[in-house]
């Protein structure tokens, strides 16, 4: 883990970043979903956005700086598939996940983002 949740360089960091240096680190898909967008963006990199209905409740996943996304628009995805592989794309400093999660759908301003690690042990 190399950043966490929160206020990072005087604004919301609305994620977690972890690092690993070996080479084809698989990024995969926290739990059964379907892929809403899959592109390159100058800010995330390749990123993969993932909808999420868990109990009745809407969850947007997103997965940045990816060095290659396996998944396209539309793709349903199972919990543990691979979706991309952990990279240095976009606005990075190194290889690493960005990884985010929202309660509901994102948006610009990352206002429903939540701490992943709320959800998720890492």
């Amino acid at each position: 883990m190399t950043s966490e949740y929160g206020a990072r360089w005087n604004k919301l960091h609305a994620g977690i970043d972890i690092a690993n240096r070996e080479a084809n680190v698989p990024v995969v898909a926290i739990t059964d979903g379907t892929v809403i967008r899959s592109y390159y963006s100058s800010s995330y990199g390749n990123v993969v956005f993932i909808t999420h209905n868990i109990d009745g409740q809407i969850f947007t996943t997103v997965s940045a700086h990816l060095e290659e996304n396996t998944v396209r628009d539309g793709d349903s995805v199972t919990k543990g598939q691979t979706i991309g592989y952990m990279g240095n794309t976009g606005r990075s400093f190194g290889k690493h996940l960005h990884f985010e999660i929202h309660k509901g759908s994102w948006n610009l301003s990352k206002s429903n983002s939540v701490d992943p690690r709320i959800y998720i042990e890492f």
